[in-house]
């Protein structure tokens, strides 16, 4: 089926990192808070010498891109922003993990990094790398910022990145982690072996499994555990347990050893006997999955939402793409299973993924310039003028907007190069702060936007509560301990262990970490409520 590009197709590299988060689109437009900085009661003459005086230069903000060599002072997003804020933005290669680890080692610390994870946060925190960063600071110079992390993951965001009492991170989030995952069916193929609406529970499951494998004859729970167990969380979720730590009767618990899990295990282990699961699921890639889908062989997966609709309606749509190649393949998105106590959902991810944006020891120093940095992230990711500019430019001279299909280009903005020269396409801030509420009509069709909000709402479960937290028996222990979890999760399936023996691998667990690990997360969960 060929489909026609009805969003902004923006380059890789913008997209991956839109992809990999305050105002909805609609809402009227409007600048910073405290803006322009010329009304803010602050002089427009920001730098000064050493002995204090002005000296009538603007503030240099220097901004690591993936693209330097694309920018130029003629692109409106760039000048307006420099003209509101009465700033100078400098733009430099995006150095690699390796060179930014030597740059900072070497004492060359930037005055912003971003991307780094937790354990490395915390790490440069007690190295004295980092400045401080109150929260009421980044409050009143990023209030759009402020309101979309709280609407997405409430206070305890400032939990988040504390780090001994002290804020040194301008969190972002992936708030599509959240609720990503969702279980899809070929609905041709429910179709073909008499079965008209999509199952809702796992004995539903169960029967739709067993009557296509017996009129096609091939195993039809098809899913890439070689990425990880998680991806069989559907079943785990219908017992009411997910492969995460999470909080359960003021308790945190890991899923993967409580009594649920034998139950799912016990399911898991009887649809592999029975040729129901894929014989292949523990070596299984994305790309296997795919190729089986092309070959009539998958009734059911479980991925992301936005991998089983049209990339028109959101960002990949690859296993849409797939189906949509073979004649009456028709993907639908489903319910998480519900189990015998009507439990379901998916494991999740956090959607605080990363330590945020982090300012380097020297910007304390510096803190009207610490300020423009904040008041011009938030304006330049927060506002529809600015995203309009980033993605689309400027409605009547690149581009037209219809209601109803879309956004088309004006010549000879159809080209990708001149519409780099605008500066369309070149994501010219840090790409950690992403509203995907904001950047909805950027990246859905019209006609797709009731299909994508939809899909999502499919994406329910559990994700684990403590992935920010600074953890170092967890860090010490978690390779272990996923291993073991690993490799007897496979056991189980296949038969190579008996489930007789599920107490004992529990036992396993926690003598190898789980103990200390389970302990260490429940002394964190009451520090945050106290």
């Amino acid at each position: 089926m060929k489909k026609v590009v009805c969003f902004v197709v923006v380059g890789a590299l913008l997209l991956s990192t839109l992809i990999g988060g305050c105002k909805k689109a609609g809402e009227e437009s409007k600048p910073h808070s405290s803006t322009p900085v010329a009304n803010s009661g602050e002089s427009s003459e920001n730098l000064q010498d050493s002995s204090g005086a002005s000296t009538g230069e603007r503030m240099v903000l220097k901004i690591p891109t993936h693209n330097p060599e694309k920018m130029n002072d003629q692109q409106e997003l760039k000048t307006i922003l420099e003209d509101r804020y009465d700033v100078t933005l400098e733009y430099y290669d995006y150095p690699d993990t390796e060179a930014l680890s030597l740059q900072i080692m070497g004492g060359d610390i930037p005055d912003t990094i971003r991307d780094q994870s937790f354990a490395d946060y915390h790490s440069y925190c007690d190295q004295g790398i980092l400045a401080e960063l109150p929260i009421d600071l980044i409050k009143e110079n990023m209030p759009l910022l402020v309101e979309w992390v709280e609407k997405n993951v409430g206070e305890k965001i400032w939990d988040y990145v504390d780090h001994n009492g002290k804020n040194y991170s301008v969190p972002g989030l992936w708030s599509l982690g959240a609720k990503g995952f969702v279980v899809a069916y070929r609905m041709d193929m429910l179709r073909d072996v008499g079965i008209n609406t999509v199952p809702t529970t796992i004995d539903e499951m169960d029967a739709a499994l067993r009557a296509v494998k017996e009129a096609k004859g091939f195993a039809p729970f098809v899913v890439n555990v070689g990425s990880g167990t998680e991806n069989l969380s559907c079943v785990l979720g219908a017992y009411g347990v997910y492969l995460a730590y999470y909080e359960q009767d003021g308790q945190v618990v890991f899923g993967g050893v409580e009594p649920g899990a034998k139950e799912a295990l016990e399911t898991l282990h009887t649809w592999y006997a029975d040729g129901l699961l894929d014989p292949e699921f523990m070596t299984n890639k994305g790309a296997n999955v795919k190729e089986k889908m092309a070959q009539n062989k998958v009734l059911v997966t479980q991925n992301r939402w936005y991998m089983f609709i049209p990339q028109d309606a959101f960002f990949d749509g690859s296993m849409y793409d797939v189906v949509s190649q073979i004649e009456g393949g028709e993907l639908v998105i489903a319910d998480a299973p519900k189990g015998p106590r009507g439990e379901s959902g998916l494991t999740q991810e956090n959607p605080v993924t990363g330590s945020g944006l982090l300012f380097g020891k020297h910007m304390e120093n510096e803190p009207e310039r610490l300020k423009r940095y904040l008041q011009v992230f938030d304006d330049g990711s927060f506002t529809e003028e600015a995203l309009d500019l980033t993605f689309w430019g400027v409605e009547g001279t690149t581009y037209t907007y219809d209601e109803a299909t879309g956004m088309e280009w004006i010549p000879p903005y159809d080209d990708v190069e001149k519409r780099e020269e605008f500066g369309i396409g070149l994501y010219q801030l840090p790409g950690c702060f992403n509203d995907y509420d904001l950047q909805t009509k950027y990246m859905t069709k019209p006609q797709y936007l009731q299909l994508r909000l939809d899909s999502e709402e499919k994406g329910t479960g559990l994700y684990d509560t403590l992935v920010p937290f600074n953890r170092p028996v967890f860090s010490e222990k978690s390779e272990t301990l996923e291993r073991i979890v690993d490799d007897a999760y496979i056991d189980f399936i296949t038969g190579a262990r008996s489930l007789d023996e599920f107490d004992t691998f529990v036992e396993e667990w926690k003598s190898a970490g789980g103990t200390a690990v389970l302990e260490e997360g429940q002394a964190i969960i009451d520090a945050t409520k106290d």
